[in-house]
């Protein structure tokens, strides 16, 4: 199975919730407005999640990869704090997190985050789904 990969860095501030939503629309996708709508907010939760627990957040990084298949997305945000300490997210974050995703989990090694994953791929490179009005 072919897969694409891509990542993404950020100083682990509050201001890496809106890059990673802005970097969603740079993704090959296939999706309606409401699961790209859902992506991007799975994204901003887990960035603020990590994000909130970063005790140093002028010198800790967030890393976004995401990885995009033909029928499945998946997406890992890491903080790079350096310490190993296993990421302990909670709130109303996770909950969303928990209940729009097809699948997530905690990363412990090599550096502290969470993943999630989402059930659909790349964008198709045929016509467009949406049909047009034939002109008269």
């Amino acid at each position: 199975m072919t897969r694409t990969h891509f990542r993404f860095h950020w100083p682990a501030t509050p201001r890496a919730a809106a890059s990673a939503r802005r970097t969603a629309e740079l993704l090959p996708v296939s999706v309606d407005r409401e699961g790209f709508d859902e992506l991007r907010l799975l994204l901003s939760e887990a960035v603020l999640g990590l994000v909130d627990r970063s005790e140093d957040s002028a010198q800790s990084q967030l890393e976004v990869g995401v990885s995009v298949a033909e029928k499945d997305l998946r997406a890992e945000v890491t903080l790079d704090d350096g310490s190993a300490r296993p990421p302990e997210l909670s709130g109303w974050g996770m909950l969303v997190v928990d209940r729009l995703s097809s699948g997530w989990g905690l990363l412990r090694e090599p550096r502290p985050g969470i993943w999630f994953e989402l059930p659909f791929g790349f964008r198709s490179s045929g016509p467009s789904p949406v049909s047009r009005p034939q002109a008269a």
